[in-house]
């Protein structure tokens, strides 16, 4: 990275996001999420995780199959990216309750703007906190999915061919701009179970698995 570049923000694609125990902390820490689940229950529970965080610009909730949500995310994070106000940081808590402390002091100061520096102090006392931003990154960024989360140990593993025909497609459609900017493929992290205990065994297993299922 540039010295003048923006600072880089994830984006993430929560393929079985439940009520959102992943989704909503990355996006409370700054992620960009594509959150999906089949159970509708999970993602109206989600939408209210969601809304109470505070994280409602950087979170798209879908209720779809896991393959198609893989197939999907990769098409709609190409040709509908996120919002340049998405990257906005969200505030700390103690961002806010310094917000709210110092947004109560002003207005009983006569002649003195809540909206003042944060270095700014009203009467002596505690600085007011502005909403902190990211520069947006740019639009290119903005379109790569960088990790896929798929937390359904039981059957999570069973869902990876369904990424070699989502990127194909999406190379087939926009030729050489997905191949420079997918030259790193995302990460896919996949929460599994396997019947071996001890953890050579454990993880040859695995990637035997995952091979067959990429073949």
């Amino acid at each position: 990275m540039e010295k003048n570049d923006p600072p880089h923000v994830p984006l993430i694609a929560d393929v079985f996001a439940g009520v959102g125990p992943f989704a909503v902390p990355a996006a409370k820490r700054g992620a960009i999420v594509y959150a999906n689940d089949l159970n509708a229950e999970s993602t109206k529970w989600m939408e209210v995780n969601v809304k109470n965080n505070k994280v409602v610009p950087r979170v798209r909730i879908s209720t779809l199959d896991g393959r198609q949500f893989i197939k999907d995310v990769v098409q709609t994070a190409w040709t509908s990216p996120f919002p340049a106000e998405a990257y906005i940081k969200p505030l700390s808590v103690k961002e806010r309750r310094l917000k709210r402390s110092a947004a109560k002091n002003a207005s009983s100061a006569s002649g003195v703007s809540a909206e003042s520096s944060t270095n700014d102090r009203v009467d002596g006392k505690e600085p007011v906190v502005r909403e902190s931003t990211v520069q947006p990154p740019l639009i290119p960024s903005s379109r790569r999915v960088d990790h896929f989360v798929m937390n359904l140990p039981a059957t999570a593993i069973e869902f990876l061919d369904a990424f070699r025909p989502a990127f194909t497609s999406l190379r087939t459609q926009y030729g050489e701009e997905v191949k420079q900017i997918y030259a790193i493929m995302p990460m896919v992290h996949v929460h599994c179970f396997t019947r071996e205990l001890e953890e050579d065994n454990a993880r040859k297993d695995i990637i035997e698995v995952s091979d067959r299922e990429t073949q």
